[in-house]
């Protein structure tokens, strides 16, 4: 899917956002993917928002596990904080319009 491609890590990115992507780069590459990696990486974005609540990549990955998980009201509500935090508007229409919403 290009959405993780949208969201590759770069120089400011924690080590936590960058393993937290790794495991969703895995989720996809898996014939059966497994609902583990998606709240493993999870907890990996929500351990770095907590040292870096302005993170918008960080809410935008978590909003698009819990599309996937189907969770629709944290999915949007890490969507608003998302879009709320990114500078470059047009990346993040881009973003959401994959996810669909």
């Amino acid at each position: 899917m290009d959405i993780l491609k949208e969201v590759e890590v770069e120089e400011e990115d924690s080590l936590l956002y960058e393993e937290a992507l790794e495991l969703l780069k895995e989720f996809e590459a898996e014939q059966k993917p497994s609902k583990v990696k998606l709240l493993n990486s999870a907890e990996k974005l929500t351990e770095s928002v907590k040292h870096n609540q302005h993170h918008a990549k960080s809410y935008f990955l978590l909003a698009y596990i819990f599309y996937l998980l189907n969770d629709d009201k944290l999915a949007e509500k890490y969507l608003n904080v998302a879009k709320d935090l990114e500078i470059d508007k047009d990346r993040f229409k881009k973003l959401s319009e994959l996810l669909h919403v």
